[in-house]
This record gives C-alpha cells, structure tokens and sequence, in this order.
C-alpha cells in the first residue's frame, strides 16, 4: 500500500516512532496527515478536505485496532501464552485517557478515604433492553462486575503515567439490575455459577432474554464506580424480611 510505504520511507517518521514511546500523540496525527495528503499528491488526488487529520477511529484502525465498544469474541489460540495480551485497548487518545484514568484514580481513593471501600469495579457484559417495545430510548446497565484496583507508574515523559489495573476478586452480578428486572419485568437473572466466565454468563443471559423485542446482550466494558450501598439497605429494610 502507498501510505505504508511512504510512513516506512518517510525520515521524519522513523525519527517520531524513536523519540515517543507513545505513536499516537497529536503530533503523530498531524505528521500523517502531511504523509496523507503528500500520497494524494503523488497520485494525483487532492488534499483531504479542510486538511483534517484523521478521526479517531481511521487511527485506530491504522494501528490494527477495531474501533467498536463490543468486545471481540475469544479466538482459542494454542501457541498463545495466558499472558500474550495484557494491554487495554481504547479509543482515546493519550492525552485524554491520561485525563480520565488520574479522574479515576482520584474519585476512587476518595471515595475509599471516606468510605472505607473500593467502589472501582470492571463492568464486562450489559444488558440493553425497551421498557416497551414502542419505546423510543433504550436502556443500558452492566451484568457482571469485578472489583478491581488501578495504580500508576511514572514513564519517560514529564507528567506521563502508565496505569495498570488489576484484581482477583470474584465477579458480582449487577444486584440493582437483578432487582430491577424481577420487580417490573418478572424476570429471574441467571446466578453465577461454579466455574463461570464473563462469555459463558453473558450466553445465559442472551437465552433467558430472547424473544424480547429489542432487548440484547452487549459485549461492552467499562471501568468505573459503582456503589450498591442504597439497594442493599433497601433489601435489608424490606418487609418479608422481619419476622413478627
């Protein structure tokens, strides 16, 4: 291809993938551009119109990237080791992941400070359904979550972080969803079972689920925190639940 040539060749190119650590800086962006629109010329194009860089998502794709929120389903690779993929990819660029990750990190240790518990969980699985088949929103909540902890590094550059996430906590089923789905929907959420995965859970779903119109299950993941404190003061507050 043309433009992977003309990045391989291009001197100034080379020289950025040497200096930063990180390929997708702004300065990255603008210095494909000029690549671009100079490709164009050569074949006898026109520049891009407004000059613009490229979107966020033809720069994902750019760098083997799929640029959806769904999840890719497992491919079973024996020659891959459990540690071949440890990186989390998402579609922001590094100055604004960096933004959002210490945002994160902030409002989770205050919310330990005060608390006295981690609200940080991984949400992997949502369920998107109508309240009426004739709705015109639709909703969305997480299935399973997975209490997680981030922490960071300092890298190379003045103010740049590396943010890793970890945990091996059990995951938990998203009980305001459950309730939500028993009370309006009579609806009954698959428990977690021995053994279960995020995939094998989501699959139960999909069946419990099907024939519903515009309801679905999505592969989504979203790092956030979630507090069941109210719903489970609800719960222990719930009439059936005193004897007398």
């Amino acid at each position: 291809m043309a433009l992977d040539e003309a990045r391989r060749l291009d001197p100034a190119w080379i020289a950025l993938g040497q200096e930063e650590e990180d390929v997708t800086s702004d300065k990255s962006l603008r210095l494909d551009r000029t690549i671009r629109d100079r490709v164009r010329s050569e074949m006898g194009l026109p520049p891009a119109k407004g000059g613009r860089l490229a979107s966020i998502a033809d720069w994902a794709r750019l760098n083997g990237i799929e640029p959806t929120f769904d999840l890719p389903h497992p491919v079973i690779d024996e020659d891959e080791s459990d540690d071949a993929d440890k990186e989390i990819q998402t579609l922001l660029l590094p100055d604004n992941l960096q933004g959002k990750l210490a945002g994160v990190l902030d409002e989770t240790r205050t919310a330990q400070q005060e608390m006295g518990v981690n609200l940080l969980h991984l949400a992997i699985g949502f369920l998107e359904w109508v309240e009426t088949p004739q709705a015109e929103k639709s909703m969305i909540a997480p299935l399973l979550l997975y209490p997680v902890e981030l922490d960071r590094k300092p890298m190379k550059a003045k103010g740049q972080y590396r943010y890793y996430l970890r945990g091996d906590a059990e995951p938990m089923i998203n009980i305001t969803l459950l309730q939500r789905l028993a009370q309006d929907y009579n609806l009954i959420v698959p428990p977690l079972e021995e053994g279960d995965t995020a995939e094998s859970y989501m699959a139960r779903m999909t069946k419990v689920i099907e024939g519903l119109p515009r309801w679905r299950v999505r592969r989504f993941s979203t790092l956030g925190l979630f507090s069941f404190s109210r719903l489970v003061m609800f719960n222990d507050l719930a009439p059936e639940r005193w004897g007398g």
